[in-house]
């Protein structure tokens, strides 16, 4: 569960959060700051990672929106400054293109490769 999802439930002290596997002190703190950044949390606080003093960070109203679509905050956030600017599909295209490995199908992957193989074939073939 992400840092900005626990915030959106109340939890105030991350740290304290029950995880069945603690992530690294570094990443929750890299979590913190990339949501400051972003405006999805408040950073009125100093250091949240403090034991004496407890996560006073507020999710923003932009953070709460956020963390309610299933992407990364910042594809999010970039999805929703392309919709206030009228280019949706634009922003669309540019949060799929980073946020997959291939955006191609199965059939035309195997097309591609079924090209690939048969030039490979003839150069091969003509070299010979």
């Amino acid at each position: 569960m992400s840092v900005l999802k626990l915030k959106a439930i109340g939890i105030r002290d991350i740290q304290k959060f029950p995880f069945v596997t603690q992530p690294p002190v570094q990443s929750i703190r890299d979590a913190i700051d990339e949501l400051k950044y972003l405006k999805a949390i408040d950073s009125a606080e100093e250091n949240i990672l403090e034991t004496s003093k407890s996560s006073k960070e507020k999710i923003t109203d932009l953070g709460r929106v956020l963390s309610y679509l299933p992407i990364q905050p910042k594809y999010g956030k970039l999805l929703l400054l392309a919709r206030s600017i009228g280019k949706m599909e634009y922003g669309i295209l540019l949060v799929a293109s980073i946020c997959c490995d291939h955006i191609y199908s199965k059939r035309e992957l195997k097309k591609h490769f079924e090209e690939l193989e048969a030039k490979k074939k003839k150069n091969f073939d003509e070299s010979n």
